[in-house]
């Protein structure tokens, strides 16, 4: 929940909060943000009675949008800060979170990159190319279905980025790539 309001005071206008906030807080928000995001919470169900509080076990499927939530902040603060040429290691943290053994770090990765592509529009379209061989490594996920599933999507996103004519090149390299490739 805290996540989807924090996305809705990072606004891509110059009266957002978000441009309001000191560059060194910005950066160590946007620092923790790729933390938790690969983080795997875990969650008890027990009461705590120092503080009154009881905390409450949130299934998979629950942990899976609130990396979702997050990731949906992280594209947010791209949107300001990327056509800007800042927050440089982002693409870098998604590659290696898409290149992570773990799978729900793939898909975690995958869901960034496909949020980022839907809300940045400057500055990305000179890196097609290695989307695309990203995307197709990630198709061929041989251990979790999330993974493709998100690449999918990110694929339909990234196609609205290709020129419309250098598509016939690319997806005949692309789909003889990944014939190749099996």
């Amino acid at each position: 929940m805290a996540s989807v309001e924090m996305r809705k005071l990072i606004t891509n206008d110059a009266a957002s909060p978000w441009t309001q906030v000191p560059d060194p807080i910005r950066n160590h928000i946007k620092e923790k943000l790729l933390q938790h995001v690969l983080v795997e919470p875990e969650y008890d169900h027990r009461f705590l009675a120092s503080s009154g509080m009881m905390l409450i076990f949130f299934p998979r499927d629950d942990r899976s949008i609130v990396r979702h939530a997050l990731a949906r902040v992280i594209s947010s603060i791209a949107a300001i800060e990327m056509p800007q040429g800042q927050w440089n290691d982002l693409l870098p943290f998604v590659e290696n979170a898409c290149r992570s053994i773990e799978s729900r770090h793939r898909e975690i990765g995958a869901f960034i990159l496909f949020s980022i592509l839907e809300v940045v529009v400057e500055g990305l379209q000179n890196q097609v190319e290695a989307f695309l061989q990203l995307y197709a490594t990630l198709l061929q996920d041989p251990q979790s279905l999330d993974v493709r599933i998100v690449t999918v999507r990110g694929l339909g996103v990234l196609a609205g980025y290709i020129d419309l004519g250098d598509k016939p090149e690319i997806v005949r390299t692309w789909g003889c790539s990944l014939k190749t490739s099996h």
